[in-house]
C-alpha cells in the first residue's frame, strides 16, 4: 500500500506496475515493502527530429540530398511500391502512432479513400495520456501528423500545379500521389504521450502502449526516445510483442558519436531504425550524420547488468523528408490574406530525424502484414532485416541496411518450413540420460557443466541448478570463462612517429598505428603541442569514426582504447601560426586472444620435397582465429599460404597470425632446392585463441552441459555464445539443457539456439499468473463465496513447441 499523499496516475494491466508521484522521503519506505521489487524514477523522453523546415526557407545546396525527399521517392527506395503492385497497401492492418497527436482534418488522414462521400476515416481511434492536453486537441506540435502520413497517409493533397502558378511557388507544388505514405490502406490510432513541446515521460508511453495494444494495434511506431535505459518501459514492449504486435522505434539524433542510441529503440526486441538519406557524397544512399550510433548500452543505475547491445537494426529515409504539416490550415489563411490563393498552401513540410524514418519502417511492416496475416512481430523483424540493402557503413551505424520491403516479402514467401526428422536422435542428447530426477543425467558428478549466467534470469529460476550443485556437481559460470580472454601487451617504437616540427599550414596528413590481429590499441603521446582551438590531432578507428581529439599543450597521453587493429591519426591545421607537432613513442595493445587452443604436439605442415602439403583449421562459431605460429622457409622456391597471406622464401618468423575467420587454410610449397633439411618448407602451429565460446572452446574445456535458465536477451548472447557453435557442439555429444517454469518472456527466443533441431516454440507456451474480477459466482457459488479477485494460473508449458518434437522430458509436478 502506498503512502496517503501518494498521486497515483496509472495502475498497469500488461505489467506489474503502477505510475505515481510520491515524496522522495517515501521512495526508501516504498523500496523495502515485501511486494515491491523496485522503484524507478519516471525519466523524460523526446521527439527524435533533428530538424524542420518549410519548403520555401530550404537549402539544397547539401553533399546528401539533391532535392527534398518526397515520398514517391522514400517508397522507390526502400521498394514499397512492388508490394503496391500486388494489391498491397496496409489494407486492415492498425498503426499505433505513439507521438504529439494527429492533425485528422488533413487531407491525407481524414479517411481512406479521400471520397467525401463516404464515412471511413483513417484515424479509428484516440486517446491522451498527456495531463491538461485531450485527444480531440489538434496537433498543435505538428510532428505526430508528420510521421503519422508517412506510415500511412494516402497523398489526397499532392495536388497539380496551378496553371497560373508563378515559377517561385510552382517548383516546391507536388504533383498528384506524390505525398503517398508507405502503407495508404492501413488504419491509424491517434496514441498521444507527448506534450505539445515534444517531450513526454516513460510512464505515458508504456500507458499509450497498453492502450494501443488494447485497441486492436497491429504495429505501435514511436518516433521519440530518451537516453535512460527503463526496465518498466522494455517490460511494456516485450508485453506488447508476445501479444503480436510490432515495435517499431527511433534509434535517435545523437550521432555521429557512438553509443548513442535512445530508449526504447535500444532494446533488443524492438525494431530500432537509423536514418538514410536520398544520396551521399558516394552518390549512393547514406546514412546520414546525425543519425544515432550503437551499440546500445543496456541496464542502469535501476540495478541491472549493463551490457550493449548491436543497434540500430536497419535504416531508412529520415533526411528532408516532405510530409503531411498540421498547420495547412494556419498557413492557407495567411496566404490567402496575403492574397495567394492559387494553391493550397503548405500541405506538406520538410523535416530530418529518426522520427522519419521509423513510419516508415512501420508502414513496412503494415505492408508486410497485409501480405502474410497473422505473422510473427519476430518474423517481420527478421524479414526487415535479413533482406536490408547494404550501404556499406559499419553494423553500429547501418544496422543490417536499408530496409526493402520487396526482398522482405520474396523472404516471408519462400521461409522454409521446419519438418523433425526422427533420425536425428542427436535433438537435445539428454534422452540417453535416466535417473530418478528426471532432468539429472545419471553420470553428472562426471560432468562439467557450463552454467550462462549472463543474459538469463538465473538468480530468479535456479531450481535445477540447485538440484544439481546439492548433488555435487561441477559447474563453471560462463562469466568466469570470459575472465580468460583478456591480455594487455606494451609496445615501444624503434621509431617514433611524429608530425614535422615546426608542422606546416593547411596540413591534413593521416598517420597510422597498426598491429595486425589487435582487438583494441591506446596511442602513446609524449607530447602534443598545436594551437590550442584551431589546430587539431584527430583520432580514429579503422573505419574512420572520431574516437577522440586533442589541441593544445599536452604531454604523456594515452588515448582511449580504440577498436580494431588500426589507428589513424590525423594532424589538421589552419593557414596562420604552427606550432611544435606531435610524437607518439608506444602503443598498449589488446589481444582478442579469447580462449587458448593448444595443438598438443603442435600442427606440423611442411613440403620435404617438390610439392605441397595442406591442411585446414575449422573452428565453428569463431569471430576471429589469432595462430601462435612459426614459419620456416628455406630456399626461394618455398612459400607459404596462410588464408589467401603468402610467405616467400627464404623467410623466418615466428609470433602470432590474426585473422578474422572461423577456417584457416594453410598450404606449404617446396621446390626441393635445399637440402640443409628434410623439411625445408614448414609450418608449425602452436595453438591459437579464439573468441568468442566456440565449439572447439566447449570441446576442449571439457563441458559436457549447457545450462540455460530462462533465457531473456538472446540476440545478446548469441555474440558471447554463437548458436551454430551450441549446434556443432550437441552435434558432437554435448547436453543442452533450458529452465523456466515461468515461461515469460515468451519461448519463442529459444528458437535462436533450438531451431537447429527442427525445435521451434509456440507463442502460447507461457506460465503466467493472471488476475480477473470476472467471476461467475452463481456457477461455483461454494467456491467464490467472499471472493473479488481469482488469480488464475496458465499451465506450465516449457516444452510447448510449434514443430513437432520427441517429449524427452516430462513435467512430473503438473
Amino acid at each position: 500500500m502506498l503512502p496517503e499523499d501518494a498521486e497515483v496516475h496509472f495502475v498497469y494491466q500488461m505489467v506489474p506496475y503502477v505510475s505515481a508521484t510520491v515524496k522522495a522521503g517515501d521512495v526508501e519506505w516504498i523500496s523495502d515493502l515485501p511486494y515491491v521489487i523496485s522503484v524507478l524514477p519516471d525519466e523524460k523522453v523526446y521527439l527524435a527530429v533533428d530538424s524542420l523546415s518549410t519548403p520555401a526557407n530550404t537549402t539544397l545546396n547539401d553533399p546528401y540530398q539533391d532535392a527534398f525527399y518526397l515520398l514517391n521517392e522514400t517508397n522507390l527506395d526502400i521498394n514499397s511500391t512492388s508490394l503496391w503492385d500486388m494489391g498491397y497497401t496496409g489494407e486492415g492492418v492498425v498503426i499505433a502512432i505513439l507521438d504529439t497527436g494527429i492533425e485528422e482534418s488533413h487531407p491525407d488522414l481524414d479517411d481512406m479513400d479521400d471520397d467525401p462521400s463516404t464515412n471511413d476515416p483513417k484515424v479509428i481511434g484516440e486517446v491522451s495520456f498527456v495531463p491538461g492536453e485531450s485527444a480531440d486537441m489538434p496537433d498543435i506540435h505538428w510532428h505526430g501528423t508528420h510521421v503519422a502520413s508517412i506510415a500511412a497517409g494516402t497523398g489526397a493533397a499532392s495536388q497539380a500545379y496551378p496553371e497560373n502558378a508563378s515559377e517561385c511557388a510552382s517548383w516546391w507544388i507536388v504533383p498528384p500521389r506524390t505525398e503517398r505514405g508507405v502503407a495508404p490502406g492501413a488504419y491509424l490510432l491517434d496514441v498521444k504521450v507527448l506534450s505539445a513541446s515534444g517531450w513526454g515521460y516513460d510512464s505515458w508511453v508504456l500507458a499509450g502502449i497498453e492502450w494501443a495494444v488494447n485497441h486492436g494495434a497491429d504495429i505501435i511506431s514511436m518516433s521519440l526516445g530518451g537516453p535512460m535505459y527503463s526496465p518498466a518501459l522494455r517490460e511494456a514492449c516485450q508485453a506488447a510483442i508476445e501479444k503480436g504486435v510490432v515495435v517499431v522505434a527511433a534509434a535517435g539524433n545523437s550521432g555521429p558519436s557512438r553509443t548513442t542510441v535512445g530508449f526504447p529503440g535500444g532494446f533488443p526486441e524492438v525494431i530500432s531504425v537509423g536514418a538514410s538519406s536520398e544520396t551521399s557524397p558516394a552518390g549512393t544512399p547514406g546514412v546520414i550524420d546525425f543519425s544515432s550510433r550503437g551499440p546500445a548500452p543496456m541496464g542502469s543505475e535501476y540495478g541491472e547488468d549493463t551490457h550493449v547491445l548491436a543497434k540500430p537494426d536497419v535504416v531508412a529515409p529520415g533526411y528532408m523528408v516532405m510530409a503531411a504539416f498540421a498547420w495547412y490550415d494556419t498557413y492557407q489563411d495567411m496566404l490567402e490574406w496575403y492574397g495567394l490563393s492559387f494553391f493550397d498552401a503548405w500541405f506538406y513540410i520538410v523535416a530530418s530525424g529518426t522520427s522519419m524514418a521509423t513510419p516508415h519502417v512501420s508502414g513496412a511492416a503494415a505492408l508486410l502484414l497485409s501480405a502474410f496475416p497473422g505473422a510473427t512481430p519476430e518474423a517481420i523483424k527478421a524479414a526487415l532485416t535479413e533482406s536490408a540493402v547494404d550501404l556499406g557503413y559499419p553494423a553500429m551505424v547501418q544496422g543490417r541496411g536499408l530496409i526493402n520491403v520487396g526482398r522482405a516479402y520474396e523472404l516471408l514467401k519462400n521461409a522454409p518450413k521446419g519438418t523433425y526428422d526422427q533420425t536425428e536422435l542427436y535433438m537435445m542428447n539428454v534422452s540417453n540420460y535416466v535417473c530418478e530426477h528426471p532432468l539429472l543425467p545419471q553420470d553428472f558428478e562426471c560432468n562439467l557443466t557450463l552454467v550462462v549466467d549472463m543474459y538469463t534470469r538465473l538468480d530468479r529460476y535456479n531450481i535445477l541448478g540447485e538440484e544439481l550443485m546439492s548433488r555435487g556437481m561441477h559447474a563453471i559460470t560462463l562469466s568466469q570463462k570470459l575472465e580468460e580472454t583478456y591480455q594487455s601487451f606494451y609496445v615501444e617504437l624503434e621509431e617514433p612517429i611524429e608530425s614535422p616540427h615546426p608542422y606546416y599550414d593547411d596540413m591534413w596528413e593521416v598517420y597510422t598505428v597498426t598491429h595486425p590481429g589487435a582487438a583494441s590499441i591506446s596511442v602513446h603521446f609524449t607530447r602534443i603541442d598545436v594551437e590550442e582551438n584551431y589546430d587539431y590531432v584527430y583520432v580514429y578507428d579503422e573505419n574512420w569514426n572520431l574516437i577522440v581529439s586533442y589541441t593544445g599543450y599536452l604531454v604523456d597521453v594515452w588515448t582511449p582504447p580504440v577498436p580494431g587493429d588500426t589507428v589513424y591519426i590525423v594532424l589538421s591545421t589552419d593557414y596562420t601560426i604552427t606550432y611544435w607537432g606531435f610524437q607518439i613513442d608506444a602503443y598498449r595493445y589488446t589481444l582478442p586472444t579469447g580462449f587458448w587452443l593448444p595443438f598438443v604436439p603442435p600442427l606440423e605442415v611442411y613440403a620435404s620435397a617438390a610439392g605441397c602439403n595442406s591442411t585446414t583449421i575449422m573452428d565453428v562459431g569463431a569471430n576471429y582465429m589469432v595462430l601462435n605460429v612459426s614459419i620456416n622457409l628455406e630456399g626461394y622456391g618455398d612459400n607459404a599460404t596462410i588464408n589467401g597471406e603468402v610467405y616467400s622464401g627464404p623467410y623466418s618468423y615466428t609470433g602470432l597470425i590474426g585473422l578474422p575467420v572461423s577456417e584457416v587454410n594453410i598450404t606449404v610449397c617446396s621446390d626441393n632446392s635445399t637440402v640443409e633439411d628434410d623439411k625445408e618448407a614448414q609450418v608449425l602451429v602452436y595453438g591459437y585463441y579464439v573468441y568468442p565460446v566456440t565449439k572447439n572452446v566447449l570441446e576442449y574445456q571439457g563441458i559436457d552441459i549447457l545450462y540455460i535458465p530462462d533465457l531473456l536477451d538472446p540476440e545478446a548472447l548469441s555474440e558471447l555464445l554463437p548458436p551454430e557453435a551450441v549446434a556443432a557442439w550437441v552435434e558432437q555429444g554435448g547436453s543442452l539443457l533450458f529452465e523456466g517454469d515461468d515461461v515469460w518472456p515468451p519461448k519463442m527466443r529459444y528458437n535462436i539456439y533450438t531451431s537447429y533441431y527442427n525445435v521451434t516454440w509456440s507463442p502460447n507456451a507461457e506460465g503466467r499468473v493472471y488476475d480477473t474480477t470476472d467471476i461467475n459466482t452463481t456457477a461455483f457459488p461454494t467456491l467464490t463465496e467472499d471472493v473479488d479477485t481469482l488469480s488464475v494460473g496458465g499451465a506450465v508449458a516449457s516444452l510447448l513447441v510449434d514443430s513437432p518434437a520427441v517429449p524427452i522430458v516430462r513435467d512430473n509436478f503438473g
